[in-house]
């Protein structure tokens, strides 16, 4: 039974799981108080080059043969990130499994403006990043800093991080403000498609950044929880029977269902949507339980283990862990 949908990644072995339902949302803006932001030199600095002028065209780095490959080896997914089968809070959720992923934010930026209330709202400019999957420092999990425009901004194109440290020194907008949110928004190859299950069809990545002076396509997931500075991490366990394979059709590349297809498991979350310590980063750990268990290939018995508390509580389980 479908419950939730979440997408998840994976730390120190860690994964970017994201649970169903997971809208691709626009970024929230976080209203702020007024603020004047005069240009911080003069009119007379040179445009590089790096700046494009309102209306023009972006080149599509996926089309670049080369960076469509670095992207396409990198971004821990193959053309379909399948909706896989799991287990939170005893009830049955959906997500998908974004790979191996890091602990740590990066920066990007979101270029705003006042509306008539004096609230910060986005411009039609796509957001900035610097770095994709491949990269040395990439990360799916962005930081994010908001560019005001000022009275100067007559609708440029900043596409990179230069023509953003060149529109900050003629004043088109101000200095980066940080407003403590970060967004999971993991980059993919042109071809990546998400399913979604119905007859609607697997999903395209919807959205654009700007990277290095062109376009690249991602999925945006929403909002990462975040304690501080620190994104926070939740826990997924897979599970086998003592001395046997993982309880995970994905992982084992055996239908154990027999339902036609492989994306069945077994695998347990500590915490779903809606808990106040969720997130789609998870610390993946292996759990041996007895061999008697009823999972997921032994239908039509129940699965005996459907919640983190069958296993820890806090400690591990002495009847239900081997």
């Amino acid at each position: 039974m479908q419950k939730l949908l979440q997408t998840l990644r994976h730390v120190p072995y860690s994964s970017n799981c994201v649970f169903l339902p997971c809208v691709v949302l626009s970024f929230a803006l976080l209203s702020t108080s007024s603020a004047c932001l005069d240009p911080l030199t003069d009119d007379e600095v040179a445009l590089s080059g790096a700046i494009l002028p309102e209306g023009s065209t972006v080149a599509d780095a996926h089309e670049d043969p080369l960076v469509e490959a670095k992207i396409s080896d990198n971004d821990g997914v193959g053309s379909l990130v399948p909706l896989l089968s799991g287990f939170a809070d005893g009830q049955a959720i959906q997500y998908w499994d974004f790979g191996e992923t890091v602990e740590f934010a990066i920066p990007f930026y979101i270029v705003v403006e006042r509306d008539g209330d004096n609230n910060l709202v986005r411009t039609g400019h796509h957001a900035i990043i610097d770095r994709i999957p491949g990269d040395q420092g990439y990360s799916p999990y962005w930081r994010v800093f908001y560019l005001e425009v000022t009275a100067a901004y007559q609708g440029e194109i900043m596409p990179s991080f230069a023509a953003v440290d060149e529109a900050i020194g003629l004043g088109l907008v101000g200095e980066p403000t940080n407003p403590g949110v970060v967004v999971n928004c993991p980059v993919v190859a042109s071809d990546v498609r998400l399913a979604v299950g119905g007859a609607g069809g697997p999903v395209s990545p919807p959205s654009l950044f700007y990277w290095n002076g062109r376009t690249v396509k991602y999925y945006n997931f929403g909002p990462q929880n975040v304690d501080g500075a620190r994104l926070v991490v939740n826990e997924m366990y897979t599970l086998r029977r003592e001395g046997r394979e993982a309880l995970s059709e994905p992982r084992r590349g055996v239908d154990i269902t027999g339902d036609g297809d492989l994306w069945d498991t077994n695998d347990i979350f500590l915490s779903s949507i809606g808990a106040s310590d969720y997130s789609p980063l998870v610390r993946v750990n292996n759990v041996a339980v007895p061999l008697a268990t009823n999972s997921i290939d032994s239908a039509p018995l129940e699965v005996d283990f459907t919640t983190s508390e069958d296993l820890f509580n806090p400690g591990p389980d002495p009847v239900n862990v081997v």
